[in-house]
């Protein structure tokens, strides 16, 4: 029962949250019509209060403010170390603590002024009311929208699908409150004109305030009481927490040995993520601890059984990466007894000479994978001195290394007389797929160049197979010792490779998936879309075979990367 409500606290939250970002939208798109004027403003306010308002509705946005600050609250009382918390978490916590101030005087003026004095809160009247009402009004939705989409983003940020709408969402995430803000600044400029008419101003007043309640008065004295009510609120947390990390102190009666590194006692109801935090064990956690990647897995040696039960949300991502059933994400794993673990990810960054800054843990990103080889080389250096086979291969590696790099991209390894290469370490994957595409183009031009240079030292001229993907994989550093460097490893990877497998069977220099042509910004008119089937996979993959890659005809990105 415990654990299942364990379970459930971070999905109420997160929908919890999700609606009242969903109210906060909505009530900005609506300030966001006065740009129009003050009537457009009403008639708009009429539409939005239609749904929020509705019988049917009007009780999710309290119940669901109620259920996000009660287990925000349940989040700060238990919460082992503060340490594990990134900036934009404790920005985040921040806002959110300043929020109640903000929300609760907002809600007094308008929605129980309508409920306990009949008022009927009018744009012409709110505005009216205060002074500096454009500004509260903006500050206090500011605050919300910033809160809630810090949080948004956070949910996220692993998503395998998060880089396609990330440029989208941030330009709604700014363009959004500028625009509530201009609505805001209009119409109450505009109400300020008006109000020098003494007859449209005694019929705001008359519609809005029949009784002439002074409402600021008795929302100032509610906030006084409602101030003192959350300051000792927040004071009882605090207290609260102290309470319950000292009695944690007395019972730590669960030891814990990272296998290899240290031995350590924690207190029951502590991840193995809080524990490696508060005892200084280096512990990779990109995600903040929050179960949405798995830079904090663990290996279990001993004490699989004493244990929680893994969610549903660690189990779908460990399927992800084949996890077998010794590992688990620390950051979701309470003990209950004693046990062994090993952290499998170490939390340091290491920077490779050459390559673009990357965690050394490794990282869940989507990027261009491109396998290139020589076609029949074994043939075509038979006979030949060893000394001679490798100056050949050295003269293809170093003119198709250096078009790779010019073009954006990581020479990962030579393998044999072929290469794997990445694009978009760093960038968009549109750039990526650009960037891969000139590099085959060049690298065909490059061949050209090398065949002339080459054609008194081989019998009959180079040719090369290009095959080129793009999809998520985790990309790090990988190997021991000096053997260590960053490369890619995952599904996108293997299917790379069949399809410069592929040309061999189809006869083509280049052979690109359609996933590839459709974040680039080439011309597919003119090209035949076709399917193929990849070992390993139970569907074929769509793919467009290409005779030489200098028939693609490149058009320059307008994206900023």
């Amino acid at each position: 029962m415990a654990r299942s409500f364990q379970a459930l606290i971070p999905r109420l939250r997160l929908h919890a949250g999700l609606t009242l970002l969903l109210y906060v939208t909505t009530h900005l798109l609506n300030h966001a019509w006065g740009i129009f004027g003050l009537v457009a403003l009403e008639s708009s306010r009429r539409v939005f209060l239609s749904f929020w308002r509705h019988p049917a509705v009007f009780w999710v946005v309290p119940a669901s403010l109620l259920i996000h600050a009660l287990l925000v609250s349940y989040k700060l009382l238990t919460i082992t170390s503060w340490r594990r918390l990134h900036w934009n978490e404790w920005l985040q916590l921040g806002l959110g603590l300043l929020m109640p101030l903000l929300i609760t005087s907002h809600i007094y003026a308008t929605r129980l002024a309508t409920i306990l004095y009949g008022i009927r809160d009018t744009y012409s009247y709110v505005l009216l009311s205060q002074a500096t009402i454009a500004f509260d009004l903006y500050l206090m939705l500011v605050v919300v929208w910033l809160h809630g989409n810090l949080g948004l983003m956070a949910y996220l940020w692993h998503k395998p699908w998060f880089s396609r709408i990330k440029q989208p969402l941030l330009i709604a995430q700014i363009v959004t409150p500028l625009l509530a803000l201009v609505g805001i600044v209009v119409a109450h400029r505009e109400v300020n004109q008006l109000k020098q008419d003494p007859q449209w101003l005694a019929q705001v007043w008359q519609f809005a305030n029949p009784q002439n309640i002074d409402v600021a008065t008795a929302t100032a004295e509610f906030m006084g009481w409602f101030g003192s009510g959350y300051l000792a609120l927040l004071l009882g947390l605090g207290g609260g927490r102290a309470i319950i990390l000292r009695l944690r102190r007395k019972h730590y009666l669960i030891a814990v040995e990272y296998k290899g590194i240290a031995s350590v006692t924690i207190a029951p109801g502590t991840s193995l993520l809080e524990a490696s935090i508060a005892n200084g064990i280096p512990h990779a956690h990109s995600c903040g601890g929050r179960g949405r990647c798995s830079t904090c897995r663990i290996e279990i040696i001993e004490g699989v059984k004493s244990l929680n039960p893994p969610t549903e949300t660690e189990l779908r991502l460990l399927k992800r990466f084949g996890a077998s059933g010794d590992i688990r994400l620390a950051c979701q794993t309470i003990p209950t007894a004693a046990c062994v673990v090993r952290p499998l990810l170490h939390h340091h960054d290491r920077s490779l000479p050459g390559a673009p800054t990357m965690i050394s843990h490794g990282a869940d990103k989507q990027i261009v994978i491109m396998f290139a080889d020589l076609r029949g080389f074994t043939t075509l250096s038979e006979g030949k001195l060893p000394y001679d086979t490798v100056f050949i291969l050295n003269q293809y590696f170093q003119s198709m290394g250096q078009v790779i790099e010019a073009n954006g991209g990581y020479l990962d390894k030579f393998i044999g007389d072929g290469i794997m290469a990445l694009f978009g370490l760093d960038g968009t994957l549109e750039q990526a797929c650009h960037n891969a595409l000139a590099a085959a183009q060049a690298m065909a031009y490059q061949l050209d160049v090398l065949n002339q240079r080459l054609e008194h030292d081989v019998n009959e001229p180079l040719r090369m197979g290009i095959g080129i993907h793009c999809g998520h994989v985790i990309v790090g550093d990988l190997g021991y010792k000096r053997a260590k460097h960053l490369t890619a490893i995952g599904d996108a990877v293997n299917i790379a490779a069949r399809l410069e497998e592929a040309t061999k069977t189809l006869h083509t220099q280049l052979v690109v998936s359609r996933a590839v042509m459709q974040h680039s910004a080439l011309d597919l008119h003119n090209l035949a879309l076709s399917e193929i089937p990849i070992r390993g996979r139970t569907q074929p993959l769509e793919i467009y075979s290409i005779d030489s890659a200098k028939s693609l005809v490149l058009v320059p990105l307008t994206l900023n990367t």
